[in-house]
């Protein structure tokens, strides 16, 4: 049997998935499914920029505000999650490489995954021992809410604009 799958079909599809994967705490599945919301609500809404960009301008804009608390703390900006998706997608490591973060603010010295369904999404925070000291900056992504949260702002995005989802040409074979 042949499904032609009509664009509005996949992306809801992708949506379920995360969400089942959720639910049966698979949660690196569930996150790995998650960060590719970005990349194509991005190609939606930017497909002009090329995928780092789009994918980072779409995160900040519809994301970014929600993590950042106005102060010196690390937080959850665009750039930290494409450095995530990038690690978790082509390397299978789920961590962020440090070194290729361009913000100071959110370079950390320790990156920590929870897996806690009824927790906070986020959490950060800058410690030194003396003064004169640089600080030590760590930051955790909660996986389950993190991912409901994505979910959630992506399928909005979706559903605003749905015109914008064009791109979609897909065939399952089942």
């Amino acid at each position: 049997m042949t499904t032609k799958m009509m664009y509005s079909d996949i992306f809801r599809a992708r949506i379920l998935e995360i969400q089942k994967c959720i639910e049966n705490e698979c949660f690196l599945s569930a996150l790995s499914m998650a960060l590719t919301l970005p990349d194509i609500c991005g190609k939606a809404a930017y497909p002009e920029l090329g995928n780092t960009k789009r994918y980072i301008q779409w995160y900040n804009t519809t994301m970014s505000d929600m993590f950042a608390e106005g102060t010196d703390m690390p937080y959850l900006s665009g750039e930290l999650i494409y450095n995530l998706r990038n690690s978790i997608l082509h390397s299978g490591n789920p961590n962020i490489s440090v070194k290729d973060i361009k913000n100071d603010q959110c370079r950390v010295d320790k990156f920590i995954l929870e897996c806690k369904p009824n927790g906070a999404v986020w959490g950060g925070s800058m410690s030194r021992s003396s003064p004169t000291d640089t600080y030590w900056k760590q930051i955790g992504i909660n996986i389950p809410p993190f991912c409901e949260l994505l979910v959630e702002k992506a399928l909005e995005y979706y559903v605003n604009n749905k015109d914008k989802f064009t791109f979609f040409d897909y065939t399952m074979i089942g």
